[in-house]
């Protein structure tokens, strides 16, 4: 696993920390509805990690044509994009042009289609 590049952020692990305190302080004091909320707390942080180690899978295709230009020159790069997993996949993409990240509008990724952008 890649747990050494994933970290929580503070408001997760607040998140974390304030549901094993809410569950331990409810299971204590025998009060189901702290106990309760304390678990679905740290539900909530356990999925949001799971969502974040396992990856969506992707197929990805870049084109440029022409592949050298003179400088200042026009050209255009076509990046195509299919989710080929079961769920639909949300994303940013950011592209490398001239050495400079240029930002890519990707709608929301169906199953089985692709969704092509042109710069």
């Amino acid at each position: 696993m890649i747990w050494g590049a994933m970290r929580l952020t503070v408001r997760g692990t607040g998140t974390a920390v304030l549901g094993l305190l809410m569950l331990g302080v409810g299971l204590w004091w025998r009060y189901a509805g702290m106990a309760a909320f304390g678990l679905a707390l740290v539900a909530l942080v356990v999925a949001s990690i799971v969502s974040v180690l396992i990856a969506s899978p992707l197929s990805v295709s870049r084109t440029v044509r022409p592949r050298t230009v003179p400088r200042l020159a026009r050209c255009n790069g076509r990046l195509e994009l299919s989710a080929t997993g079961r769920w639909p996949v949300a994303l940013d993409a950011v592209d490398m042009v001239a050495g400079s990240p240029m930002s890519v509008d990707v709608p929301l990724l169906k199953p089985g289609s692709v969704e092509a952008s042109t710069t």
